[in-house]
């Protein structure tokens, strides 16, 4: 099998670590001393821990290479998981044995070059240097190989010279254009760990305006081959696509998401992409009925702000179970409570979307409604329609006035509710959700005692809610996840308390208040925003 290359570009925002260090005694770039910084770089070995965590639920088998044991220990504290060995140095051979049969083996170099069978493991990680591993990838030839470039140009190594395809992708801990945070738990999921023999989730727009259609292209037969015949998530984005390169895409037979950015013109190609699946038009006001009313394989669309879509080609979309009205100013009542086979939908900052077509949607299990904006109130959707959505798991509410703890009590499915300035909710509903493990409180009267009682709660979110402290926290051992925008409502002495946390996330925390976090819960990945 032709090697699999994902090589992961990652800036780190730590000038300290970052730096170029000199060999005093040469003059030359000191190799092992910007290793060992790499290596320590906080935030990408969240980064690392949080890719190993979700090749954890693929059940691959992953070994992961590094050029320093700290990282192997580090990294086997963040991911804490019995599915997950360490492989180093000064360990019995019997603890070694045991050790390579585990689904994640973290190992250093020496070790692994030393004793361990590559052909065992799915996946292999380098997240130091990938030239130590080069010669056995070549000859064990494995399908997926990740490998974390570093940004030292002293310590960059192509992977170019490996035999395989390469796969591209961009990784930073600091905003930065073009590059994806490193938390970013949905990056990894649909881009980097996606199965690429199965399914190529990303395709890069270079490819289809300067490679394909050339005759001295430098993509292999096989790419083009893979990229025809598989499932594809294509986006067009304005500054790239011209409606001449349209036959273009017409090779993609199984194109499956395709997404337009604004001024996309995709003229009369697009009704013959009959296995698309997922439609995002956005802002786009070039898509217009007589396109739409072919792609009866639609699952899920976003219109946003396109005003030429009407019920005509809406009905025709039979299939169709997403809907997203953000913005939209065409879709009316009458046309949305026909499309009763709904089960997600998105009416934020939607001014035509009332009672009189929700309440026809019992099918709905995922509903966002509300504005963005809070000191802009929805009062056109209210209790008589949302008491009547007993279907909904997930529901996310903001600024809207007329809905009360009357409907949603009546809601007893809700295992996720975000409530964002919505007074008039409380837990005198909460109370009745039994089923209710993800809470996100955003300018709440929800108070301390109140919130205390909700012991069930896995997952919690809390911004502006004055009412709410570390005492009343700490009684929801369960919690597995904790996000606050201000850490002075919680005590160290009360976080310590949280034994179950796994992930926490605070806002403008100085980098001493971190360090003792995380020595207090040392299974807990720390993500400090600014």
């Amino acid at each position: 099998m032709t090697n699999l290359i994902k090589k992961i570009h990652y800036k780190s925002f730590d000038e300290e670590k970052t730096a170029l260090v000199i060999n005093k005694s040469t003059g030359s770039p000191n190799i092992q001393a910007m290793i060992s910084n790499l290596a320590k770089i906080e935030k990408r070995n969240i980064f690392i821990s949080n890719l190993l965590k979700r090749l954890l639920d693929t059940g691959k088998k992953v070994l992961l290479l590094s050029s320093r044991t700290e990282q192997i220990y580090l990294l086997h504290r963040l991911i804490n998981s019995n599915l997950v060995s360490i492989y180093v140095g000064r360990m019995t051979k019997k603890k070694l044995t045991i050790s390579s049969n585990k689904q994640i083996v973290l190992a250093t170099y020496a070790m692994a070059n030393e004793s361990i069978q590559y052909d065992n493991f799915d996946i292999i990680i380098s997240s130091t240097l990938l030239k130590y591993i080069d010669q056995k990838m070549r000859i064990t030839n494995h399908s997926t190989i990740i490998d974390i470039v570093n940004e030292h140009k002293s310590l960059f190594r192509s992977s170019e010279q490996q035999i395989g395809i390469i796969q591209q992708f961009y990784v930073a801990d600091y905003k930065c254009d073009g590059y994806a945070s490193y938390d970013d738990i949905d990056y990894i999921d649909k881009y980097i760990i996606t199965e690429f023999w199965d399914i190529i989730d990303t395709l890069p727009h270079e490819i289809i305006y300067q490679w394909i259609n050339k005759g001295t292209s430098k993509v292999s037969k096989l790419w083009c081959k893979l990229w025809y015949s598989k499932p594809m998530s294509i986006k067009l984005r304005n500054d790239h696509f011209a409606v001449k390169d349209a036959d273009i895409l017409l090779k993609f037979k199984n194109l499956v998401t395709l997404e337009l950015e604004s001024e996309i013109q995709i003229g009369e190609f697009v009704k013959s992409l009959t296995m698309l699946k997922e439609l995002r038009i956005g802002d786009n006001d070039h898509f217009d009925d007589e396109t739409l009313c072919y792609l009866t394989n639609l699952c899920s669309l976003t219109l946003m702000r396109n005003t030429r879509v009407t019920i005509e080609s809406l009905r025709c979309l039979t299939k169709l179970t997403d809907l997203n009205l953000d913005k939209n100013t065409t879709i009316t009542d009458a046309m949305l409570k026909t499309l009763t086979n709904l089960t997600r939908l998105n009416v934020v900052n939607n001014k035509l979307i009332t009672d009189n077509s929700l309440k026809h949607l019992t099918h709905l299990n995922h509903l966002t409604l509300g504005t963005n904006n809070f000191l802009v109130c929805n009062q056109i959707i209210s209790d008589e329609s949302i008491m009547r959505l007993t279907n909904i798991t997930h529901l996310s509410i903001a600024n809207c006035i007329s809905i009360t703890n009357k409907s949603i009590e009546k809601l007893t499915n809700i295992t996720s509710i975000h409530l964002n300035n919505t007074n008039k909710i409380g837990y005198q509903s909460l109370k009745h959700l039994i089923n209710l493990s993800s809470l996100c409180l955003i300018n709440t009267n929800i108070n301390g005692l109140e919130l205390r009682k909700m012991t069930g709660l896995k997952s919690l979110t809390i911004k502006s809610c004055a009412n709410i402290t570390g005492v009343s926290i700490i009684y929801l051992t369960n919690l597995g996840s904790l996000k606050i925008d201000n850490i002075g409502v919680i005590t160290f002495t009360e976080i310590s308390r949280l034994t179950n946390l796994r992930n926490l996330t605070i806002h403008r925390c100085s980098r001493a208040h971190v360090k003792k976090i995380e020595q207090m819960l040392p299974n807990t990945i720390v993500q400090n925003l600014f």
